[in-house]
Order: structure tokens, then sequence, then C-alpha cells
């Protein structure tokens, strides 16, 4: 098995690469990180890696952008927003709707229409920026 394939998403096309790592409970193991980017930077012309995990959690690696997991909501609530008519697109809602509520704290209960078209003035404030 190659190195990389342990990561909890890989996306390749082309010689492209996008290498994302999850942490929800558990700890990097020593060298994880580095060891992808060693391994993807060798195969992959071009590569990308997120390091996803709760504030504070940093990857070892300076490869990987840290990226919270309020903030890969708002990423998603901006496309899903753009998206109405895209296939399977409640399915990627409902996923967003989990992710704010396990992850983040943040519960849309019936808000979840207002969240995910746009009224997203709490995201905005916990992301640390002011409310539009």
């Amino acid at each position: 098995m190659e190195s990389f394939q342990r990561a909890d998403i890989v996306v390749v096309g082309g010689r492209n690469a996008l290498v994302i790592e999850a942490k929800v409970d558990a700890q990097e193991r020593i060298d994880q990180t580095a060891g992808y980017a060693k391994y993807v930077n060798r195969k992959f012309e071009n590569a990308c890696f997120v390091f996803l995990a709760p504030p504070g959690v940093r990857p070892q690696s300076d490869e990987f952008v840290h990226l919270r997991y309020l903030e890969l909501c708002w990423v998603m609530i901006q496309a899903l927003s753009r998206g109405t008519f895209a296939s399977g697109l409640h399915y990627a809602r409902y996923f967003v709707a989990g992710l704010l509520k396990h992850m983040c704290g943040i519960t849309t209960s019936s808000a979840l229409e207002r969240v995910l078209s746009g009224d997203c003035i709490k995201i905005e404030m916990l992301l640390g920026g002011e409310p539009s």
C-alpha cells in the first residue's frame, strides 16, 4: 500500500493531488503529514495538502494548511447556496448540518434553510469576522 493512501481523503487527477488529513479525537502520528507530503510531492507535479482539525490542533508538516471544521462548513455553505439545482444537493446539505452540529457545536434545527441560504452571521462571528 502506498503511504499516502492511508490519508483520510486523497483526490488524484492526472499529475495533481489533493490530500486531506482529518483529525477529530486522535493525534497525528509521528511524521504522518511529513511522510504524506514527501511521498506525494515526489509522485505528482501539483499537490495541495489540508489538515482538517479543531482549533489548536496543528499539523507537524508545514506543507499542510490547517483548516478548521467551521471554515470547511463556511466554504461548503457558500458553494451550496450557488448549487440550487445540483444533483445530490440535499445530501451535501445534511453533511454540512452534521458537521455544524457535531464538529462545531452549532445546532441548525429548523434554521438550516436560513444557514444554507447564506444567513451565516453566527458562523462569521465564530470565524472571527464581522457579520455582513
